[in-house]
């Protein structure tokens, strides 16, 4: 049957993105700029919000459970990739002909991004919640954790948050509800680039690479890397 839940991700955003509600880790890896150049002179600051859009999005288990779009936020709240998804909404959920509802429940997710390679690509991992599906016409009640997964990115002026196959675990439902699900959608939204978070430099504020990366500022003009951004 094709029975399905909802996952936090989302991953795009950019979405994002990582493990505890609310806050990335202390030491990120990651910039997301608005240009492609490096170092970025424009990147996103905490506060800022970043929206993806999805149009067909799946969640598959035996049958399927298709929605016309969808649509996930998240908000940056460091310099190093750090984020909360706020916000992941679902529209036009049916399967068949009966309608459903997918709700992502337990917002916000946490959200990091972490950067492959130099960039401009990287991913978004994002943990906490939970997710719903409800097919009132065929008795169908289904709950989903939203585990540590991680959601490639691909940077650039239109940049793409990838769900493909992702795997999700029954937290609650009945027997009619499959013990896992897979989801897929494509998200995009508009000039996301993933830098590296440092690089070396003369006269800089941080002595080693990790301290750059966990942005513990030392004595100015005495260390050797310093923030891209």
């Amino acid at each position: 049957m094709r029975y399905l839940k909802m996952l936090g991700l989302v991953a795009l955003a950019s979405i994002a993105l990582t493990a505890a509600a609310g806050t990335g880790s202390a030491s990120a890896h990651a910039t997301l700029c608005k240009e492609s150049a490096i170092p970025c002179g424009s990147s996103y600051k905490s506060g800022e919000h970043i929206t993806a859009t999805a149009g067909t999005t799946r969640f598959t288990a035996g049958l399927e459970v298709t929605c016309t779009s969808s649509e996930a936020t998240i908000e940056l709240t460091g310099s190093g990739g750090e984020g909360k998804m706020k916000s992941l909404t679902f529209s036009g959920c049916k399967t068949g002909s009966t309608g459903c509802t997918v709700t992502a429940g337990g917002l916000p997710y946490s959200a990091e991004a972490d950067v492959s390679g130099t960039g401009p690509n990287g991913t978004l991992t994002l943990a906490g919640g939970e997710a719903s599906v409800n097919c009132p016409g065929i008795g169908l009640t289904c709950t989903y954790s939203v585990t540590p997964l991680s959601l490639p990115i691909d940077g650039g002026p239109t940049a793409s948050l990838t769900a493909n196959g992702i795997e999700l675990k029954k937290a609650s439902g009945g027997f009619l509800c499959p013990s896992t699900i897979k989801w897929d959608a494509t998200y995009s939204t508009s000039n996301v680039w993933v830098h590296v978070l440092c690089s070396p430099a003369s006269k800089a504020d941080f002595t080693t690479l990790e301290d750059c990366e966990a942005l513990i500022k030392e004595e100015p003009g005495k260390g050797s890397w310093a923030p891209i951004a």
